[in-house]
């Protein structure tokens, strides 16, 4: 944009004036002018009443032309903190052997080969120069910089091992020995620790295990492993040296793990309200939000304070949110369950207001992910589903298998009644051979419970799942014989959703398929919990008497199977974990009560005071690898 009154380009000034960008170079100098201007505050970038539009500040002093002359063109807008942290600790090691006027001059004027280095690979990551080569000059190119990082290694500061290994990770360089010896640098006594290169060592380790299976990470696991365990080791001693976006940062990338963090994410927690004490307001950027909540949730760790605070930030904040932010937002705070309990009903209506203000923003994961989320915490919004009603529809052909079974399971559980039910159920029936056991079970749950049924698509469910069965039984057998392993196989939960499913639904007729779950439910009979144990007495206790053999569809297998689900369900009443669904059960039974209305709700208050007593509990403090 040009000022009405100079014509000139607005840009980063220098001591010459303004400095001019070609028309590629506008968006990623507008992306570095809106990180500076946060970060530094209004002294570069920001525009005043008494100039004309367009012109701006120029830097107020010498120190802050230094600061702009070292960032403009030559770092990273999103590396800026990693470049400010590693001059600051090279100018201490300057000072301690020369005055402050000669540290200043050699650092901005240095020859070394170690800056030298640095700066070409951040100049190339800025311009990214290097996807512009063929794939000769970026071998030769990535060649020499490995050799020119191990010629200076015994020299590298640990915040500059972290620099070179973000480097390399936004140039999609893999070479395991020059990572790990920069990690092992890192590690070593007497550096000083970086938080940004703890996370940037953090995320290449994480990187490099989830590339391929037989990476050099996996294959040498035991010392990956190791590795790990002393950098997380070293990160939660450290843990008071983080400001609030490398503590988010670091809640990013540890949540995407296997292992159990929970002892960190803990003092993570605690450091985070400790930041909130002393600094306010002044870190909650919808970064810090977006993965302090998504990484909390991501690992289960449903801490109330924590996602009260969050909680309050985002209420004021989100509407400058991206959509992908706003849709991660409402899939954390989902997993709290019901909003009304929660008291999240202000928050869920505030991010649906903003994502129908972003509706042509929406992608298919996007959809899928929201309708999931306002289904498990309980809040139909009609807006907001008719939006994704109307978004899912358009684009029916493009979800696969998985995200139409979610949608449609949400819709359900909502009550939610499409205006377009009739094509919906007809395009997601016409091709059930595509589903996975999770996706096929979601579509038949909510087939079951909604108005469109007929006996022919009953009889294809049920002879799909047949199938399945007698697939899965073939690939066992076969699998014993090979030593092979079985893909994907039916969870404990998918027996109880199904067998539930068909007694609600009436479909009693498959006795074929009754067996099967039968035998599946008392394989997984130890692994089931409270609401689940009272969901599979109603069903089979139906199931018994239908097939009992004085009624008019008398099976003896599938009567025999059912007696022994409910001999093994009876054995686990007398835990005290079921106390509550075996006080319900027998209750029920000694009044002849035979409404799955009924135990729906008593299975719901059990449900939520199980919720409650999760959210309270407080997980022991450790980290293991």
């Amino acid at each position: 944009m040009l000022s009405p009154s100079s014509g000139r380009a607005p840009g980063l000034l220098t001591k010459s004036g303004v400095c001019r960008f070609g028309r590629n170079d506008l968006l990623s100098r507008s992306r570095i002018y809106t990180y500076i201007t946060h970060r530094y505050g209004a002294r570069y970038l920001t525009s005043v009443s008494g100039l004309p539009f367009g012109d701006l500040y120029r830097p107020s002093s010498s120190q802050d032309r230094a600061i702009q002359f070292q960032i403009a063109d030559r770092v990273p807008f999103d590396m800026i903190d990693e470049w400010k942290e590693r001059n600051e600790i090279d100018f201490r090691q300057r000072l301690s052997h020369m005055p402050e006027q000669f540290a200043e001059a050699s650092q901005r004027y240095s020859t070394d080969q170690k800056d030298h280095l640095l700066a070409s690979l951040l100049r190339h990551c800025t311009k990214n120069k290097l996807k512009r080569r063929n794939e000769v000059e970026r071998s030769r190119f990535m060649a020499s910089l490995t050799e020119s990082t191990y010629d200076v290694m015994d020299r590298l500061l640990a915040c500059e091992c972290g620099i070179l290994l973000k480097c390399f990770l936004k140039l999609e360089h893999r070479d395991y020995g020059l990572q790990r010896a920069l990690i092992e640098r890192m590690l070593q006594r007497g550096q000083v620790f970086s938080a940004h290169a703890s996370v940037a060592a953090l995320n290449t380790i994480l990187l490099g295990m989830s590339d391929h299976p037989r990476s050099q990470w996996n294959i040498q696991r035991e010392d990956t492993s190791r590795l790990r365990r002393r950098l997380l080791t070293q990160i939660q001693g450290n843990l008071d040296k983080f400001t609030m976006v490398t503590l988010a940062k670091l809640t990013n990338s540890i949540s995407r793990t296997s292992l159990d963090v929970t002892g960190l994410l803990r003092s993570i927690k605690d450091r985070i309200f400790e930041l909130h004490v002393e600094s306010g307001d002044s870190y909650w950027s919808e970064e810090v939000v977006h993965f302090l909540a998504n990484g909390f949730s991501r690992k289960g760790i449903y801490d109330k304070p924590l996602f009260d605070l969050l909680k309050d930030e985002i209420l004021v904040s989100c509407p400058g949110y991206t959509i992908d932010t706003l849709v991660s937002l409402c899939n954390a705070y989902s997993k709290f369950g019901s909003a009304e309990d929660s008291n999240y009903i202000e928050l869920f209506t505030r991010l649906a207001d903003e994502i129908l203000l972003k509706r042509r923003q929406l992608t298919n994961r996007h959809t899928c992910v929201l309708a999931n989320a306002f289904a498990m915490c309980c809040i139909n919004h009609e807006h907001l589903l008719e939006v994704l009603d109307d978004a899912f529809v358009f684009n029916i052909d493009c979800y696969d298998s998985r995200q139409i079974a979610m949608i449609i399971h949400a819709f359900s559980r909502l009550s939610y009644r499409s205006k377009n039910h009739l094509f919906i159920w007809q395009k997601c029936t016409e091709n059930l051979q595509s589903y996975s056991w999770q996706g096929l079970t979601m579509i038949f749950h909510a087939y079951t419970k909604g108005e469109i049924r007929d006996p022919e698509t009953d009889a294809r469910f049920c002879n799909r799942f047949n199938y399945l069965f007698d697939l899965m039984e073939e690939r066992d057998s076969s699998a014993m014989a090979q030593g092979l392993a079985t893909m994907d196989l039916p969870q404990s939960t998918t027996y109880v959703s199904l067998v539930y499913s068909i007694v609600k639904g009436n479909i009693m007729q498959h006795n074929g398929l009754l067996s099967h779950l039968a035998k599946g439910c008392l394989s997984n009979m130890e692994s089931y919990e409270a609401d689940e144990i009272a969901n599979l007495t109603l069903a089979f206790s139906r199931i018994y008497k239908h097939y009992k053999p004085q009624s008019a569809d008398s099976d003896e297998t599938t009567w025999k199977l059912s007696a022994s689900v409910l001999e093994a369900i009876n054995k686990r009443l007398n835990e005290p974990a079921l106390k509550f669904s075996a006080f319900s059960i027998r209750a029920l039974s000694t009044l002849g009560i035979h409404d799955e209305d009924v135990i729906a709700v008593l299975n719901a208050l059990k449900h939520n005071k199980h919720s409650r007593r999760q959210q309270n509990e407080v997980p022991s403090a450790y980290v293991t690898a």
